[in-house]
């Protein structure tokens, strides 16, 4: 899909803000040389983090922006399904260790967003995926949701894609309308009829043994529909009809678990010269970022030329304290 379709008068820009925050955390975290500042703090997640969000606004100029995160497991899932997503619970010390030092990155994440006036939404007990819906399905022009979790790809229509950021040397991947079509065959918003038999590893919902995207998909097409599916003699999905409706409730994002109020999404950052200027030009010091606080001292950060992320690998030294 062009770039060209996305006009600055109504593109919205979304950014799947744990996913993209712990995408950066964890591909620069295998480099040898990890950021931190002259005191020791890591920030490495945080620079990887903001440098993508300013690669895509250079990008698409969105008149609109939203950063959304996670803020507890979702409560209506849970109900629902007590195990959803109970695997990703750790009592190994290492990987606790990471996580609370990526949560520690992540906070930083959120307050650097919110000084520089850039929309932060959260909601207690809601995933970021259902706020995301409740937006796109309240926005009417084009939508740009940055995100490598495939769930949102239902989202996805005439007027709203999904990007796979890359923070390295791989290209992004961009999935619109036409390549959902092209590869499974039926619209985006039907993708949980097949992820409902598969199931999905990453939230710990079982799919039918057996049933992998090729299975599925022939399975949709031979029969129509899920429901046609559960209706069915198929012998593959025996004794796991309800399962298999269970698993479609809970992979569906629609918008409706989110009760949050949406506020103004204009982009609207903090400037030089500002209320608050002072204060975002402290944080930006107190990290160290000294090339991303010389392109915002010089009107150049938002407006300038797209920021590589494949430079973080190449030449991050060059991105940051002296």
């Amino acid at each position: 899909m062009s770039d060209v379709l996305f006009k600055k008068s109504d593109t919205l820009l979304i950014l799947d803000g744990h996913n993209v925050a712990l995408r950066a955390y964890h591909a620069l975290g295998k480099q040898s040389f990890l950021l931190k500042t002259k005191s020791g703090e890591g920030t490495w997640g945080v620079y990887g983090f903001f440098t993508t969000l300013v690669h895509f606004i250079n990008r698409y100029n969105p008149e609109k922006i939203a950063i959304t995160f996670d803020w507890g497991q979702s409560e209506k899932r849970l109900e629902m399904f007590p195990e959803y997503k109970a695997h990703r619970k750790s009592n190994i010390p290492e990987e606790n260790n990471k996580r609370q030092e990526s949560k520690r990155q992540v906070e930083v994440i959120i307050n650097l967003l919110e000084i520089f006036n850039i929309p932060v939404i959260r909601e207690p007990n809601v995933e970021a995926d259902d706020i995301i819906a409740k937006i796109v399905n309240n926005h009417e022009g084009k939508t740009v949701i940055v995100s490598n979790d495939h769930d949102l790809r239902q989202l996805i229509s005439d007027r709203t894609i999904v990007i796979k950021p890359s923070i390295g040397i791989k290209s992004e991947d961009i999935f619109d309308r036409q390549k959902i079509l092209d590869y499974y065959g039926i619209e985006p918003h039907r993708l949980p009829e097949i992820w409902a038999l598969t199931g999905d590893t990453s939230d710990n919902i079982p799919g039918v043994p057996g049933i992998g995207d090729k299975t599925a998909i022939d399975m949709v097409k031979k029969y129509g529909s899920l429901n046609d599916i559960i209706q069915s003699n198929e012998k593959k999905i025996e004794g796991h009809k309800s399962a298999i409706e269970l698993a479609y409730k809970l992979i569906c994002i629609n918008g409706s678990y989110s009760k949050v109020e949406i506020p103004n999404l204009t982009f609207d950052p903090i400037e030089p010269g500002q209320p608050g200027a002072d204060v975002a030009l402290t944080f930006l010091e107190n990290l160290e970022f000294n090339s991303i606080k010389s392109k915002w001292i010089t009107g150049t950060l938002w407006e300038g030329n797209e920021l590589s992320i494949g430079r973080l690998f190449r030449g991050i030294k060059k991105d940051v304290g002296s």
